[in-house]
């Protein structure tokens, strides 16, 4: 997608997070805000690394679309190890993971989901 296109969607999602901040929606509210934050982590950085804190706020970002787009069908289980928060990693390197598994792996499933994010710092690899 051109990034003018991604830009012209987050101005609207943009307009649709003011309305619902001054109609007093915070669920609307919130839900847009993941979205545009998960648009311009995707189309913002390419060839970048980023702190592993920040790949998981992103993460986050999405789950919590995929979690209201499919009624809470979703389970997500993030835990990262003290030491290992401020390691850098290449930019979309989780995300890619897990949209890779909400859209190919999860797209048919009917009960309920569940992703478990866990980062350790081991001896072993």
């Amino acid at each position: 997608m051109e990034k003018s296109f991604i830009d012209s969607i987050i101005g609207h999602l943009t307009t649709i997070s003011t309305m619902a901040t001054l109609e007093d929606a915070a669920n609307t509210k919130k839900l847009t805000k993941a979205l545009i934050n998960y648009l311009k982590y995707k189309t913002g950085r390419e060839n970048q690394i980023v702190k592993l804190t920040e790949e998981i706020k992103y993460v986050s970002d999405l789950i919590y679309v995929y979690q209201v787009r499919n009624e809470n069908l979703l389970e997500c289980h993030i835990s990262i190890d003290e030491e290992c928060r401020n390691i850098y990693i290449p930019h979309f390197t989780l995300m890619s993971i897990v949209e890779n598994s909400l859209i190919h792996a999860f797209g048919k499933v009917e009960s309920k989901w569940l992703i478990s994010i866990k980062v350790e710092n081991g001896e072993e690899y």
